[in-house]
């Protein structure tokens, strides 16, 4: 199975990832958000004012109710995706 890069860039009702703990300066970090599909080594994408960061994903759980509301740990990811075009797409990370 290959990694996916999640584009949570835009938040909309149903689709949102939001910071909950930060560790290790920023560099790790629990996110809890709403989105199906997320996977362990997969890449979410989120903006802020300075552009885009990109997280890869070191484990993530979903819970019971709602169903498509999820915790994961998180690392951010440096040059970990290619956002020159609206699409965005790995580049090499070694996953």
């Amino acid at each position: 199975m290959s990694a996916k890069v999640h584009d949570f860039r835009a938040s909309r009702w149903g689709h949102e990832a939001t910071m909950w703990k930060t560790e290790d300066k920023g560099y790790t970090e629990t996110m809890v958000g709403h989105g199906y599909g997320i996977s362990a080594g997969d890449i979410i994408c989120r903006s802020h004012a300075n552009g885009l960061s990109p997280y890869l994903v070191k484990s993530i759980r979903y819970c019971d109710d709602p169903k498509d509301m999820f915790w994961a740990e998180v690392e951010f990811a440096p040059g970990s995706v290619d956002n020159s075009s609206s699409t965005l797409s790995l580049t090499g990370i070694g996953i």
